[in-house]
């Protein structure tokens, strides 16, 4: 076969399907297109992943179609794709938050909390010293409150490790100290607490002082006259028949009122006539004085008792004070704490707190000056005597 002519060689024809293998061989090795050439198809976004051929979604942040974003890595910012999830930081810096929380509202609204769960501390640790005040804000335990629980509060009030505390409390049962910290009661916001180290004298707390209502009413009573036998008398004893004695006043008589009130001289009101008789005034006014005291902590004295309402056996001196603490702009608490700190602790009852306010404005000026300076008399001092006869407390009512 090698000698037969190539001429005379049959020829075959070529495929026209046929392709040359370098042609071949570049098409198949060929660089794959880039990111772009593959995702853009007829002017529309396809999906980022790289098995997949789905249109996109356009709001995807990760630019795939919602099977692929969902079952792919990290969180999608569309919220059809994250199924209410966000992405969050490890970070504490609230700045580094995708959407970082308003700084200003959150310590407005902790500044405020601040404010609205506080008490005030009032402690007295020297004699008749003016007493220290120490607020506490931000009461973890709101409305409730054990001072036993807070470890640096005896060192704050300048009290030794050994020194005992007392706390003076309001109970159902009335008003008293009790000699430990360890008590748990309900406040309220700017309620003033007194403590007080044991063994203290001081004349700047209210239960200490003086109230010229109860002593006037103790001052005032007869001592019954001593019983006597059914039996006749005799004529040597008619000498001694004593008559009724007088309980004594806070203050010393002379010998002659003395002597007056000892002897069973018949002639006894002709004498204690001529004899001067003790006056209160000084008294009360040295009182008045001791009791305006209790101003310089905002609250004045408040002799109601357990059972009585407001504002009864109230002097209305002390009443044109109160008026004048809840007037004041700057303290913006709320009206019935307020009440409760100025009158301490005294029941609140709107409609007779703002029926007593409404006619203490209307009065003009000089009554009202009348008022400030009254002295603390249960005849001409207390607030309900007083208002019975100016013009306007009627038709306040």
């Amino acid at each position: 076969m090698s000698h037969i002519d190539p001429a005379l060689r049959p020829s075959i024809p070529a495929s026209p399907q046929a392709a040359p293998f370098s042609t071949l061989l570049s098409t198949t090795q060929s660089t794959p297109p880039t990111l772009q050439q593959q995702t853009l198809l007829k002017g529309k976004l396809r999906c980022g992943a790289s098995s997949c051929g789905r249109q996109a979604t356009a709001s995807c942040t990760k630019e795939m179609c919602k099977a692929c974003c969902i079952r792919g890595a990290g969180v999608c910012n569309y919220k059809g794709h994250n199924n209410g999830l966000r992405a969050v930081s490890t970070s504490d810096d609230p700045l580094h938050m995708p959407r970082p929380l308003p700084a200003l509202p959150l310590r407005s609204a902790k500044n405020e909390r601040r404010i609205k769960h506080a008490v005030l501390l009032v402690s007295y640790v020297s004699d008749d010293a003016t007493p220290s005040f120490l607020p506490l804000q931000d009461i973890k335990t709101w409305p409730t409150l054990n001072l036993a629980s807070l470890l640096h509060l005896r060192s704050q009030l300048g009290l030794n490790t050994d020194d005992i505390a007392e706390l003076y409390i309001s109970t159902t049962h009335g008003k008293f100290w009790i000699p430990t910290l360890d008590y748990s009661m309900t406040v309220k916001t700017d309620e003033k607490i007194f403590i007080r180290r044991k063994g203290i004298l001081t004349t700047q707390h209210p239960s200490t002082f003086f109230d010229p209502l109860a002593f006037a009413q103790q001052s005032t009573i007869l001592s019954p006259g001593p019983q006597t036998p059914r039996k006749r008398a005799r004529d040597s004893d008619s000498a001694t028949a004593s008559l009724p004695s007088v309980k004594r006043l806070c203050f010393g008589f002379s010998p002659e009122v003395e002597s007056a009130l000892s002897s069973p001289c018949p002639v006894l009101p002709a004498l204690l006539s001529a004899v001067p008789v003790p006056v209160l005034s000084d008294t009360l006014a040295n009182e008045d004085l001791v009791s305006d005291q209790l101003w310089e902590s905002g609250s004045v004295l408040t002799p109601t008792q357990l059972g009585d309402k407001w504002p009864q056996k109230m002097y209305a001196r002390d009443m044109a004070q109160a008026f004048a603490f809840l007037k004041d702009a700057t303290d913006t608490g709320e009206l019935s704490d307020r009440f409760s700190r100025v009158f301490n602790g005294s029941p609140w009852k709107s409609s007779t707190y703002h029926l007593n306010r409404r006619f203490w404005e209307a009065l003009p000026e000089h009554i009202k000056q009348e008022a400030r300076t009254l002295p603390r008399d249960p005849v001409v001092g207390l607030w309900t005597a007083w208002r019975k006869g100016k013009p306007g407390w009627n038709s306040a009512k």
